[in-house]
């Protein structure tokens, strides 16, 4: 899975999608599917009109489902991390 990130603001955006949490569809809520990845905890920054990806692999025993990936942004940078999520996908 490729995720990508457009910086459509006129400002820097802080983030970092290897954070980027799955996340599966279980009737009206979304619930986080564990995963064994490991991240550091580091923020990028995109500069405006530019975008950024990172490739994520899906758990191998994935059962057939409604799922997204969430991940927060700092927009701009200094200011509280603002939730974002893609659009929801079927496997």
């Amino acid at each position: 899975m490729r995720l990508t990130l457009d910086n459509g603001e006129s400002h820097q955006i802080g983030y970092n999608l290897c954070s980027s949490l799955l996340e599966r569809r279980d009737g009206t809520m979304w619930t986080a599917v564990p995963t064994d990845e490991v991240c550091t905890a580091v923020l990028l920054t995109l500069n405006p009109g530019r975008d950024a990806t990172f490739e994520k692999r899906l758990p191998s025993d994935l059962p057939a489902g409604e799922y997204r990936y969430r991940t927060s942004i700092e927009s701009p940078l200094g200011m509280p991390m603002t939730v974002i999520t893609t659009a929801p996908f079927t496997r």
